[in-house]
């Protein structure tokens, strides 16, 4: 008795034909467009017959037809990439791997010509007809020597010959039209639904790609077909009721029966749309005696297709280069794999979704069958790929984007911002460019819009001037053009996931990879939390959908090529943006309200593409070829993906590291960093760590000569102790050593160690034998230490310092006396009625330092600043005084609403405290309890002087949740260590790094606390470290989602993996709050629930390097359970966190030292504060009016008067419809940005300045008509006067601030013009300052006559200079980019 055979999968059958022409571009037909049911035999083209004839060898043997495929496929690799086997070694030729050809094989199949597609079709119907000549044992009547060669998808017109036509058509039984013989005819039965059944997974010996579906279509034996006269091309009876759809669109869970189809539905998008997809019912078929061919032995199990490596793995691919197998060396990856780092998900069994699976046209896993695991794979794989799919045809970087414009790039970049913000096609924007001669900035803008209202934000002048050639800044900073954008979820009108916004052309920070790659090659992508998707895409607690969608989308995001701008992108690496709480709105009730979330801003993530290809790339020779250093923009190679990461960290010596950790060594290319030195290969030292504990992990010596020419490189006039860098694969710190003599290395007495601990990423530069580019020798630096300054608590070291006996009253007192100081000098400035005094306590408050910068954008062009402290410089600079500026005493007052803020957050700043970096004894000469701290000038506060000698001191690192991480130890001066100033040196010696003590720290970068306050100090209690009560991250339910590198296949499978991991975001912030809210409900930080909280959150801090995954299931079990009614009188957040939310609460736990301090002493007394100050303004502010700005528009109006009074009123009627003007844009503006808009505060700024801007001058016939109209300089005062004169509202100065201070200034007397670059560094000295203040004072007082001294030009002595340059401020100028998350905590 025949054995059984198992249905086929339609699906299946649909995925190798889409493959085909996805990897080697055949224009195989569509069925439902060109079925052979539909289209006559003579009409028929060569790649209808392939698909016919691959249909009949399909359905016979899945098996033995994927052989052939398989076959078909090694000849095309070998035809596409013109390689030739050599079985013979030669010399000169090297053997190739298969991973090259096939990359190869990809790349050159986009471009197939009419020729290559003939000549593949031609190849593909030999091995089809060769093969079913062996399966039909000679009975096949296609002969054997039948010409088949046409172009490819021509058909067989008019002069063609039938007879040919019949011959080579691809039903092996039909021949010319004559039936077969060869098989009894088997009547055809009425279809029968059948349940659906169980799938079960063939074994397969290799890792190639595997697609498996519910079984839909039956197969019969070759003996079984029909051999009634038919013009089908199969005589199989029971294949006429078959549709093999062939539209990539339909490939959800869709294989209907019905050739009749109505109008295509509406195209899905959401989750659970695409599972409810109906399927094709199953007919049963009879055998020849009538009876069911499926007896008791028959098996419905589907027996799976094994697919070719060749081009199995590109499902969904809407280009042909897209594929999910291409090679890292010659591994392959095989994307049907079980997810590993995410949840095995079912499909849900209750009442709601049950529904999904009624109808009788749906198939879906089966909840009972005994291979249910392998069910719900191939059917969770589908929805995948089906997104993928949707993703890469219609997403927003899909190949809709291409632009085949050759314009520069800047070009290209600001065509497609404003085509995705207009909603056009990118390419029908840059056609409209001459090329010959491209537009000016301005010009190009103007064009963009079209003479609409500019809502685009505008690139800034310098970065669009920047971005030619190797678009980075020539200047010492070093600053290169960065090319963002955002992905936001579409809104449920809109189609598709995601829309895609291109952000401006900024200036950054420069990063190794740009600086060696060109900065145009990477594109930063923000991109919202995948786990948090809108409603209408994931149906709200939906696990499975949510599952699938975040593993569609990482998967995407790794695998497939992206098109923008021209180019074509990878995607490089991911990252977290750690995103600062919002403001809350305020209301006006200060009650809380019940439900609100713990966490008020969207978490997001980013990518960093790279451009592989692009119109303006030339070809690379080789896929690892590594391009030239120096090229442009418009110059660029191609380089491969794999080749980027293997320049980086050469997979062959780091298999031994784990695939999560070496993902994170990414981005030490993509740090922002200095280029400072570049070193000699043996200049460099590597160290081995001694035996036992590693005392030093993450710091180095290096010589003073190296040391000296970094700060140098920095522009820098003293010598740090420390630098924070990179270099090669090393991080960490390096210390400059006292002089050159450790090490004999060269004539120029640099070196530099690298210890075991700091090499991340193998070889070290001394054992690499390959050729090293510059760039991998680059000493670039990220911090270096500074002079110290006082140091802020909070929250978390305020919860330990109270768990060790600091009583609050003298944390309150320390507050009270810092607001009381603080307020004091604050009026005292004020009604200094100096701007000199004014300056220099904005440069004491800090203000002033460009630390600001990191948190506001830098001002371009000349527009007002959006910072309040830049504001005020501008107008202090250009004469205006607080008291006599209403809109200068409004900007203080803001300036002490933020300090106000500040103090809420409990940033209470301890005098006699610091964060230093902290490093490792060199010498070995300090204690185990001992540490030894300097200062490069005297401390201001205390006795301390410049060392810390003899006195206790603690010592903690943020974050810090135990009540052992803050320890005490006794500070010491060292001889030896007395060049190590503003940085705390820890102990080698003894058996345990001090920094592993502190929240388990180490040296590579990492910032100490350290208090000698002495009532703190001496009243602080420690509590002992016990190592034997560190949990293990099993006992937490962590688990280890990392594979050794030397186990993975491909780049793919390692950036697959790594996304996957990566884009769920760590539980670090819930397990934060919780914890917080736990510890504050309990009033105690050392309860074993707490403790336990802490360790796990130890754990989660480096959870993404470590490959640690704390899963749902895991967290739920964990986290704290609360059995108090949570009411609103007695809610679970705790109550300090209502401030930061815009609410007061109701009540407040005053036992708890954060409440206690937050609303019994902060609170209380800013509100007192800020009465008393309103209170002062009212006292001695001055009229409103500014005598010097309001004289200069008085003699235009009273010419415009006198002259109407002479019976001219031209100029009188021309003045009144500028104000006229005026107004209506007053008035727009507040309408668009009133008190409740959510537009940014820089932004504001900019549209009031651009609306005013549009006021163009009147013409009228009056010589002042010609003034305004052939001077810009005279129109711009005299609009900026109006609006002035017209209304004293912030608009004004939004508008045209920095006209009404160069006014101000020229009207006060002398003045001289600064360019900006140099007044940003210029910096106030504090003694000539405070000599200016006391003469300002006295001569109000009447003590001084105006010719007596109090002169600012008095003081030009060279020790007392007014401004000078700052030598610390210049450089902190320099990392104003690199991110403000390092100010405590070690550099990733």
């Amino acid at each position: 008795m025949a054995t059984p055979r198992t249905p086929r999968s339609g699906v299946d059958f649909n995925l190798l034909i889409y493959n085909l022409n996805a990897t080697y571009n055949l224009d195989l037909p569509n069925p439902p467009v060109s079925t052979p049911r539909q289209r006559p035999i003579e009409g028929r083209s060569l790649p209808e017959r392939c698909v016919g004839l691959a249909k009949f060898l399909y359905y016979d043997d899945p098996v033995n037809f994927q052989r052939v495929i398989d076959s078909f496929s090694e000849w095309a690799m070998a035809f596409f990439s013109g390689w030739v086997q050599k079985p013979k070694q030669e010399p000169e030729v090297l053997p190739s791997s298969r991973s090259f050809i096939r990359s190869n094989t990809i790349s050159m199949a986009r471009n197939i010509t009419p020729e290559q597609r003939a000549r593949v079709l031609d190849e593909l119907w030999k091995v089809l007809s060769d093969e079913e000549y062996i399966v039909t044992r000679g009975a096949s009547r296609i002969p054997r020597g039948a010409s088949v060669s046409s172009p490819a998808g021509a058909r067989s017109g008019p002069g063609c010959d039938s007879g040919v036509a019949a011959t080579t058509t691809g039903d092996p039984m039909a021949g010319s039209g004559t039936k077969s013989n060869g098989a009894p005819k088997v009547p055809p039965t009425a279809p029968a639904k059948m349940p659906p059944s169980p799938t079960k997974r063939k074994e397969v010996v290799d890792h190639s790609e595997v697609f498996s579906t519910a079984p839909s279509t039956p197969s019969n034996p070759l003996h079984m077909m029909s051999s009634s006269s038919s013009d089908d091309e199969f005589e199989n009876s029971d294949l006429d009721n078959l549709d093999i759809n062939l539209d990539i669109s339909s490939l959800g869970l869709a294989d209907s029966s019905d050739n009749n189809q109505g109008p295509k539905a509406p195209k899905q998008r959401r989750i659970d749309e695409y599972m409810t997809t109906s399927k094709n019912v199953r007919k049963s078929v009879s055998s020849p005696s009538g009876k069911p061919l499926n007896n008791e032995n028959t098996s419905f199990q589907t027996v799976t297709t094994e697919q070719s490596n060749s081009f199995g793995a590109s499902f969904g691919a809407s280009t042909p280069a897209t594929s999910f197998s291409r090679s890292f060396e010659t591994g392959q990856f095989d994307l049907n794999e079980a997810s590993t780092y995410s949840s095995t998900a079912r499909p849900p069994p209750d009442a709601k979704f049950s529904g999904l699976w009624s109808n009788a046209n749906t198939t879906s896993p089966s909840k009972n069958t005994k291979m249910q695991p392998e069910a719900d794979l191939e059917w969770r794989e589908q929805k995948i790929r089906n997104i993928i799919q949707d993703l890469e045809e219609n997403g927003p970087f899909s190949s809709q984007n291409v632009v085949k414009t050759t314009v520069p790039l800047r070009y290209r970049y600001e065509a497609q911002r404003a085509a995705n913000f207009f909603k056009v096609p990118a390419e029908n924007i840059l056609q409209k460019l001459d090329r010959r001669k491209l537009p000016e900035y301005e010009d190009f803008w103007k064009s963009l819009h079209d003479g609409e209202q500019e809502r685009l934000e505008k690139t800034a002048p310098e970065p669009w001037d920047m971005a030619v050639d190797q678009y980075k800044d020539r200047k010492l900073t070093g600053d290169v053009m960065t090319l963002s954008c955002e992905l936001t979820w579409c809104s449920q009108k809109e189609p598709g996931y995601f829309k895609l916004t291109l952000k401006p052309l900024k200036l950054l920070r420069g990063y190794r990879f740009c600086r060696r790659f060109g900065s145009d090659r990477f594109l930063e992508l923000t991109y919202p939390i995948l786990t948090e998707p809108p409603a209408h895409l994931v149906r709200k607690g939906n696990a499975v959908e949510k599952e699938i969608l975040i593993d569609a989308i990482s998967r995407w995001m790794a695998t497939s090529e992206h098109h923008l701008v021209g180019r074509v992108w990878k995607v490089l690496y991911l990252e977290d943006i750690q995103n600062k709480q919002k403001k809350a709105k305020k209301y006006d009730s200060g009650e809380i309200r019940a439900g609100g979330s713990a966490i008020e801003t969207p978490h997001k993530q980013k990518a960093y593409f790279f451009a592989t290809d692009g119109i303006d790339f030339r070809k690379a020779r080789d896929p690892l070829e590594i391009p030239p250093q120096g090229e442009t923009s418009g110059q660029r190679t191609s380089m491969s993906i794999d080749a980027l990461i293997d320049w980086h960290m050469p997979r062959a010596k780091n298999g031994h590291q784990s695939d999560m950790k070496l993902f994170q060594r990414l981005h030490l290319g993509l740090s922002r960093t200095l280029a400072t030195v570049i070193l000699r290969r043996e200049e460099i030292i590597y160290v081995k760590n001694p035996p036992g504990t590693v005392m030093n992990d993450g710091c180095a010596l290096m010589s003073k000569s190296l040391g000296m020419a970094v700060a140098s490189a920095l522009g820098l006039d003293g010598h740090p102790a420390i630098f924070q860098a990179r270099i090669s694969g090393a991080k960490g710190v390096w210390m400059v050593d006292l002089d050159d003599s450790r090490f004999k290395t060269g004539d120029r007495g640099f070196w530099l160690q690298i210890t075991q601990s700091q090499l991340k990423i193998h070889p070290a530069p001394p054992h690499d034998t390959k050729p090293m580019d510059d760039t991998q020798l680059t000493f670039e630096v990220v911090q270096w230490s500074r002079p110290l300054s006082p140091a802020s608590l909070n929250m978390q070291l305020l919860n330990i310092l109270q768990h060790g006996g600091i009583r609050n009253d003298h944390i309150r007192n320390l507050i009270k006396q810092e607001m009381s100081s603080f307020y004091d000098e604050f009026l005292r400035t004020l009604l200094c009625s100096s701007g000199v005094e004014c300056r220099s306590w904005l440069q004491k408050m800090k203000w002033i330092t460009n630390g600001s910068s990191k948190r506001q954008p830098k001002r371009t062009d000349n527009f007002f600043p959006s910072q309040y402290a830049e504001q005020a410089i501008m107008l202090l600079d250009a004469g205006f005084l607080p008291l006599k500026l209403p809109y200068l005493t409004k900007i203080f007052r803001r300036l002490l609403q933020d300090y106000l803020d500040n103090l809420k957050k409990l940033k209470i700043t301890v005098s006699q405290s610091t964060f230093a970096y902290c490093v490792a004894d060199p010498f070995g000469v300090l204690r185990p309890d001992e540490v030894h701290l300097g200062f490069s000038r005297e401390w201001e506060h205390g006795s301390a002087g410049t060392e810390l000698h003899d006195i206790d001191v603690l010592l903690a690192r943020l974050p810090a949740h135990l009540a052992t991480d803050i320890q005490k130890r006794r500070s010491v001066y060292k001889n030896e260590l007395r060049h190590m100033k503003d940085v705390i040196v820890f102990p080698t010696t003894g058996d345990t790094p001090l920094a592993s003590l502190l929240s388990g720290g180490d040296y590579d970068g990492d910032q100490c606390w350290v208090c000698w306050d002495p009532i703190i100090v001496r009243e602080f209690k420690s509590t002992e470290f016990d190592p034997g009560t560190v949990p293990s991250a099993e006992s937490l339910g962590l688990r280890s989602c990392s594979t050794l590198m030397s186990e993975i296949g491909s780049t793919e499978e390692f950036l697959t993996n790594a996304f996957r991991f990566n884009v769920k975001p760590s539980k670090l912030g819930q397990c934060t709050i919780e914890r917080e809210t736990y510890c504050y409900h309990e009033n105690n930080i050392a309860s074993p629930m707490a403790v336990k909280l802490a360790w796990l959150l130890s754990y989660l801090v480096d959870s993404k390097k470590a490959g640690l995954e704390l899963t749902d299931d895991a967290w739920e079990y964990l986290k704290p359970k609360y059995s108090k009614v949570i009411t609103e009188k007695q809610p679970l957040v705790p109550a300090y966190k209502s401030l930061s939310r815009g609410f007061k609460p109701l009540v407040w736990n005053s036992c708890n030292i954060i409440d206690y301090l937050l609303f019994d002493v902060i609170v209380a007394e800013s509100d007192q504060m800020l009465v008393r100050f309103d209170k002062f303004c009212s006292e001695h502010c001055e009229l409103p009016l500014d005598h010097d700005l309001l004289s200069e528009w008085g003699k235009v109006e009273k010419r415009g008067i006198k002259e109407k009074d002479e019976m001219n009123p031209v100029l009188y009627n021309a003045l009144n419809d500028i104000k006229k003007r005026f107004r209506d844009k007053k008035i727009n503006w507040e309408r668009q940005h009133g008190l409740n808009s959510e537009t940014p505060y820089s932004r504001k700024i900019l549209e009031a300045a651009q609306s005013l801007q549009e006021l163009t001058p009147p013409n009228f016939d009056h010589p002042l008509s010609h003034t305004w109209a052939n001077s810009t300089y005279e129109w711009e005062r005299l609009r900026a006067l109006c609006a002035y004169k017209d209304c004293r509202s912030d608009f004004v100065w939004y508008a045209v601030g920095p006209v009404l201070c160069e006014i101000k200034a020229k009207a006060m007397g002398q003045c001289r013009i600064v360019l900006p670059n140099i007044h940003k560094v210029l910096h106030v000295n504090r003694n000539v300052a405070k000599r200016v203040a006391e003469d300002v004072m006295r001569r109000n007082a009447g003590e001084l006559s105006g010719d007596e001294g109090g002169g600012e030009d008095d003081y030009d002595d060279d020790d007392d200079e007014f401004f000078d340059i700052d030598p610390f401020s210049f450089p902190e100028d320099l990392e104003r980019d690199i991110d403000d998350t390092t100010s405590h905590n070690s550099f990733p």
